[in-house]
């Protein structure tokens, strides 16, 4: 597995990434924050500390954002404002 960096990512993505893909992600990453529509998404069969998702039955990327902010600011992932 890769090495750890002091960066968090956010993703979004509903079939593309992989079990193995996931759990890169979680080990590369600070914090790593997954948006999918995809129940069905390998990263619900995946558990690591670092690893967040948010799920929603439809895409809303100002929900996500507002999200982000209200669960995640703390992590510096992005300063905005909704």
């Amino acid at each position: 597995m890769p090495v750890k960096t002091p960066v968090s990512f956010v993703l979004l993505d509903n079939k593309h990434l992989t079990e193995h893909g996931v759990k890169y992600f979680c080990a590369r990453s600070k914090e790593f924050v997954l948006i999918t529509t995809n129940r069905n998404h390998p990263a619900f069969n995946v558990s690591e500390e670092n690893l967040h998702i948010i799920y929603q039955d439809e895409l809303s990327l100002e929900d996500a954002l507002i999200q982000l902010r209200d669960k995640y600011g703390k992590m510096s992932l992005i300063n905005w404002e909704c």
